[in-house]
């Protein structure tokens, strides 16, 4: 991650419609992973690698914004943890 990214500010302005298109946005691309409740604890997220991050943990929560919406916008590179033989 780019080191100015953790004083990088949130580009979106919170409003009831934004947090409804969110909500949306994370049960079509998020929760398969992350899970409804972000712990993390799926079929699919637990075969990932680097395992999929419980975002309810303060490490997570504690990030900035800047740090999200990068990783959000981002991703993260994954491989299956999955290793054919």
């Amino acid at each position: 991650m780019p080191r100015d990214v953790s004083s990088r500010k949130n580009p979106f302005t919170s409003s009831p419609e934004l947090l409804q298109e969110s909500a949306r946005h994370f049960a079509d691309h998020c929760d398969s992973c992350h899970g409804n409740d972000g712990g993390g604890a799926t079929e699919m997220g637990g075969n990932l690698f680097p395992r999929t991050p419980d975002m309810r943990l303060d490490s997570t929560q504690k990030l900035s914004d800047g740090e999200l919406y990068y990783l959000i916008h981002n991703g993260v590179r994954w491989q299956s943890a999955v290793i054919s033989q």
